[in-house]
């Protein structure tokens, strides 16, 4: 579409540049319209239109500022807007005059109240100051506002807490900033919620703690119970080295009884069967000396084994150890349990009843006089 453009960026305008176009609404070749400028709604596409554009041009001219074509309340800002002043109510103002005030509507359709703006009980002031108050006024405004989702405090305590060097204050402290994070995400602002905050952190802390503490009890138990099988399976090892070693003693002890004397009778056998033994010993075995050879051999075998079996010698010492100790506890409990039955009997004899249980027999043939109250015996 055919434009025209009248930039004012010199002289009076140099503190407000501007430009005014004009647009010619119609394709030079074909004649259809190309902006819509006379159709409904045009305003606000053309302000989008805008907005798009020079955001586009500000971001590439490296500005972070943009603008919006939404009202600060659509923006879901609540700021208090300033007014227009313009060049002129500039000029005035630094002429020290005051401009011509009547309550005026802007383009939004806002009733700006000039003549309240312009005078004041304490005198007359410029609608730049008025600006310039209501400027102070929502800067203010956004402080509180950024307090209420200030997490610094929070993150100062996680600073602190890893200076101390203590790793259960530093989770502690990160418990707090994760939940204070989770409110500001949740739009609930934190000053007003710091006690509530705080709650939740502090049952987290708790909740952390018994888990912790849970899973280390079942940790001991566990341990425990490892430990309590272990010594059922030493305590079952020995006890079959004790009962190995014990057999192999009576096996011994059965074995030496029945060879005892075996070298006597050996020595009769081959004096009474001289050729026979002679034979037995290039091997015709003869069955007297067979028999006790072979008693000598059980026994020295069950002997060796014995000897040889050293971990199953301690095992049964062990038990017989614990078997004596364990008869001497009895023994010593019942010689207490029949002193202490003596000294109750002895408390008796003491008591009152003294004079009747301890008083002299009568002897044989005399009585008690009946006066006494006793009966002859």
């Amino acid at each position: 579409a055919p434009w025209l453009a009248a930039i004012h960026d010199k002289g009076a305008d140099a503190q407000n540049p501007h430009a005014h176009l004009v647009i010619r609404d119609k394709d030079p070749e074909t004649g259809k319209r190309v902006a819509g400028l006379s159709e409904k709604g045009s305003t606000e596409r053309l302000r989008e239109l805008w907005e798009a554009i020079a955001n586009a041009h500000l971001q590439r001219a490296g500005h972070t500022a943009r603008i919006d074509r939404r009202t600060l309340a659509a923006q879901g800002i609540d700021r208090k807007a300033q007014i227009h002043v313009g060049p002129r109510a500039n000029a005035m103002a630094e002429q020290g005059k005051t401009p011509v005030s009547k309550i005026r509507k802007d383009h939004q359709g806002r009733v700006i109240r000039y003549p309240e703006i312009d005078y004041s009980v304490r005198g007359m002031k410029t609608r730049g100051q008025h600006n310039a108050k209501i400027i102070n006024l929502n800067e203010q405004k956004a402080k509180d506002e950024a307090r209420k989702w200030d997490l610094s405090s929070w993150e100062e305590a996680v600073e602190s807490a890893r200076k101390e060097g203590f790793a259960s204050l530093v989770e502690r402290a990160e418990i707090g900033l994760q939940v204070a994070k989770e409110f500001v995400e949740a739009r609930k602002p934190l000053p007003h919620y710091h006690s509530e905050v705080n709650a939740v952190a502090e049952k987290r802390w708790k909740a952390i703690g018994d888990d912790r503490r849970a899973a280390e009890q079942a940790r001991q138990e566990k341990v425990a119970k490892e430990a309590e099988a272990r010594r059922r399976e030493q305590a079952a090892e020995k006890t079959a080295l004790a009962n190995r070693y014990e057999a192999r003693l009576r096996l011994a002890e059965a074995t030496a009884k029945a060879a005892k004397g075996a070298e006597g009778q050996k020595s009769q056998i081959e004096q009474a069967h001289p050729w026979r033994s002679r034979l037995h010993k290039v091997g015709l075995s003869f069955g007297p000396l067979a028999d006790v050879e072979s008693r000598v051999s059980a026994a020295q075998k069950a002997k060796e084994e014995l000897f040889a079996d050293a971990a199953g010698c301690e095992a049964f010492e062990e038990r017989k150890a614990a078997l004596e100790a364990q008869k001497r506890a009895q023994k010593a409990a019942v010689e207490k349990a029949q002193a202490l039955e003596k000294g109750q009997g002895h408390q008796v004899k003491s008591g009152p009843e003294k004079s009747i249980t301890s008083a002299k027999a009568p002897q044989k043939g005399k009585g008690v006089s009946r006066g006494d109250g006793g009966i002859g015996l």
